[in-house]
């Protein structure tokens, strides 16, 4: 009996520690605010808002920095219980559905869904169903997407973060990986990608394109 291909989907939130600061505090989403360490020598940002994000303030960027960028953003220490709570709360939704899951930081899950569509039916219909859930129960707005290996179901979450759901069917993985954004892969960060940038490379099919030795 041919073995049913395996299915994976990634749940992605956002700067996780700022949704949960929004759960905990609804009132925090009309505004432009920081996650950041209070007390160290040289603070910076561990997770940002949309509203700051808008204003170019991103996650590593040191807490004096964004405050010169935007001197009227809130800086909100971070909450270590309430988010793992919220975490807690995403494995148990993730649990109903799969019984494989692999947590790579807070508010990011990878389920192998590999065997369980005669319970739940077809991954994307369960993916569909735990973002509801995660909303009802959360009330955040997450990106969800369904690949068949995990790098590209981490690049479609990240392709339309914040939220959304995502498909990539067997055999359209290289097709789209090729036209997304360089910097969408993992790994590739503000420094490297500048790099990525000044040599040319936009998208992850130029870089794909390349053999060993460039």
């Amino acid at each position: 009996m041919e073995r049913e291909r395996a299915e994976i989907i990634h749940i992605n939130v956002t700067d996780f520690a700022a949704a949960v600061a929004v759960c905990t505090e609804p009132m925090l989403a009309r505004k432009a605010f920081i996650i950041a360490k209070e007390g160290s020598s040289r603070p910076v940002v561990i997770s940002v808002s949309p509203n700051a994000r808008d204003e170019g303030i991103h996650v590593g960027m040191p807490v004096a920095t964004a405050i010169r960028m935007l001197p009227s953003v809130t800086i909100i220490h971070p909450d270590s219980s309430a988010c793992a709570k919220a975490d807690a709360t995403l494995h148990e939704i993730a649990s109903h559905y799969c019984p494989t899951i692999q947590s790579d930081s807070g508010g990011h899950l990878f389920l192998d869904m590999q065997g369980t569509s005669r319970l739940f039916g077809p991954p994307v219909d369960c993916a569909v169903r735990i973002r509801n859930r995660i909303h009802e129960r959360l009330g955040m707005d997450i990106a969800v997407a369904v690949a068949s290996n995990k790098l590209v179901a981490k690049v479609g979450t990240r392709a339309i973060r914040p939220s959304g759901i995502a498909q990539v069917n067997g055999g359209e993985e290289a097709a789209f990986l090729a036209r997304q954004e360089v910097g969408l892969l993992p790994g590739v960060g503000p420094a490297i990608g500048r790099l990525l940038s000044v040599a040319g490379f936009s998208e992850i099919g130029q870089v794909a394109n390349l053999d060993d030795q460039q």
